[in-house]
């Protein structure tokens, strides 16, 4: 599934050097540069919610999608910050 996750980020992102993917147990933890954290979440979220599709659909881990901004506050992803409540 990492390679999955690797792969459509790569092919998302303008700084594909910079992804960094952690197994964090049951979930995988999606790093991307500050600037590319837009284009992995999507309008209102819609592109993390189709990759949290994808892996749902092959039985994979729980996605969460940061940066390192994100993580030098808390070391944790905000909650909600990679993802719209509003309905798509």
């Amino acid at each position: 599934m990492k390679d999955l996750v690797r792969f459509v980020a790569s092919e998302l992102v303008s700084r594909p050097d910079e992804i960094e993917l952690r197994d964090e147990g049951e979930a995988l933890l999606l790093v991307v540069a500050d600037d590319d954290l837009g284009s992995m979440v999507g309008r209102r979220g819609k592109t993390a919610r189709a990759l949290r599709t994808l892996l749902d659909a092959c039985d994979g881990p729980q996605l969460e999608i940061s940066s390192p901004g994100d993580l030098e506050n808390d070391g944790e992803p905000e909650a909600g910050a990679d993802d719209s409540s509003e309905p798509g």
